[in-house]
């Protein structure tokens, strides 16, 4: 699936498809993880961009980090920390390659949460949880 389908299928659309990492809607907030990036604790996947990405110099002024830094605030602030995730199968800087929607119900109930968040500098964490 193309990238800008997989935000399509959780009901968000990118503003700009090309920049943006993250979208937000009146029911959520949706982040895009890369595949590589993603860690596996106890068959569960999980994310801490300050240990599974690249530096953070590299990506932090860009406009997609910008705007998921602000739809991450809007994550905690409005839906309890809860968000949904498109994962990318590319490698960061090369490619998307291809994308694929994180559904609940597909995956017995099971949904990502915000742990971490440095409104700072952006670095956050996520972790499944059973919703």
């Amino acid at each position: 699936m193309k990238f800008t389908e997989a935000f399509q299928a959780l009901g968000y659309e990118l503003a700009v498809p090309r920049q943006d990492w993250s979208a937000s809607n009146e029911t959520g907030v949706c982040i895009s993880m890369w595949k590589v990036e993603l860690a596996n604790t106890d068959g569960k996947p999980w994310l801490d961009t300050k240990i599974h990405c690249g530096d953070i110099e590299i990506w932090k002024s860009k406009s997609g980090a910008v705007k998921r830094k602000a739809h991450l605030q809007q994550a905690i602030g409005l839906f309890d920390s809860y968000i949904d995730v498109v994962i990318v199968s590319g490698v960061p800087d090369e490619g998307y390659g291809d994308a694929a929607p994180w559904i609940p119900e597909k995956r017995q109930g099971f949904r990502w949460r915000i742990v971490n968040f440095d409104e700072n500098t952006g670095h956050f964490s996520a972790k499944i949880v059973e919703a």
